[in-house]
């Protein structure tokens, strides 16, 4: 595994907007500390068949995420990385994901979370009185940005 920089930037944004909705953390903390923090750090194993990360890993503090798009990515060289650092307080991700490298953590307990996403709006849901739904505008961008 190796530390990435600001150079890995597109690509590692690209990687994790496979499914923005299991990288909400490592995409806020791209954004928010970017690749200069002490606290912060992205890794990325390449896929040695491929152009592509085969997974990518996430640091802030001694709390670590784990993501991969493939199933059969290396967990050995990712347990064996993991192992070099003086503290890991807990290990996060997809439960497919941990599942690979728990048995190689045994004091660590796997706990799942579930995780719920929006795929569509039920349109015909009642709503309190006054409240309407639409599709933003341009006219809304002022409102969205302040909002954000």
């Amino acid at each position: 595994m190796y530390k990435l920089t600001l150079l890995d930037r597109t690509a590692l944004w690209n990687y994790l907007c496979h499914e923005p909705e299991m990288n909400l953390f490592f995409l806020g903390d791209l954004e928010n500390f970017g690749f200069e923090s002490e606290n912060v750090e992205f890794y990325a194993m390449d896929r040695s068949d491929e152009k592509d990360f085969d997974c990518v890993l996430l640091r802030f503090h001694d709390h670590f995420q784990l993501y991969s798009i493939y199933e059969d990515y290396n967990a050995e060289a990712v347990a064996a990385f993991l192992s070099t650092f003086s503290e890991v307080l807990d290990l996060n991700g997809k439960e497919n994901v941990i599942s690979r490298i728990a048995h190689f953590f045994p004091k660590f307990t796997m706990r799942p979370t579930y995780m719920s996403r929006c795929n569509q709006i039920l349109t015909d849901a009642p709503l309190p009185d006054g409240i309407t739904i639409r599709a933003l505008e341009n006219s809304d961008t002022p409102a969205a940005i302040d909002m954000y």
